[in-house]
């Protein structure tokens, strides 16, 4: 999508490579793929492996014991990365997070993507990210960076749905 994005592809694959073995409680994607980019004539690009599911569409949430029951499978996912945070595995294997994470991923926000966002959406953008600067820093959890919908996986049966990746 952009240069830096592009930067960044390969200490991606290289976190996720990470993950394996973490023991965190939900399937993650392994890099199959990388390449192009910076000094090829190639777009750069990382394939990752499927996991099974679909983002949940936030109408089922609208039924008590379904949001119940999903909160219960994020806080899951949230325990499953302080746990894995805390490991002598994960700090080897993944880098620590930079002092002012937050405040560089505010500025890469504002860099990268106010430019595509109405006049609207930036002032709530700028309002959402002004909450990072007081944010301390935090290194002892695996940190994904963004739960948003789009990258939580769920298989729906009789039960309800069921947390089946990140």
């Amino acid at each position: 999508r952009t240069e830096a994005a592009a930067g960044r592809l390969p200490a991606r694959a290289a976190a996720l490579r990470s993950l394996v073995g973490l023991g965190l409680g939900f399937r993650t994607p392994r890099p199959l793929a990388l390449g192009g980019g910076p000094g090829t004539d190639e777009p750069a690009y990382l394939v990752l492996s499927r996991i099974p599911g679909a983002p949940l569409d936030a109408a089922a949430l609208e039924d008590p014991e379904v949001a119940d029951a999903v909160a219960e499978q994020y806080a899951g996912l949230l325990s499953g990365l302080v746990a894995a945070g805390g490991g002598e595995k994960a700090r080897a294997a993944l880098p620590v997070a930079p002092h002012r994470r937050w405040q560089e991923f505010a500025a890469d926000v504002r860099a990268e993507l106010f430019p595509l966002m109405s006049d609207s959406g930036r002032k709530r953008a700028a309002r959402e990210l002004a909450a990072l600067d007081g944010l301390p820093p935090l290194t002892s959890a695996v940190v994904h960076g963004d739960l948003g919908g789009e990258n939580v996986l769920w298989e729906l049966s009789d039960d309800g749905p069921r947390l089946s990746g990140v």
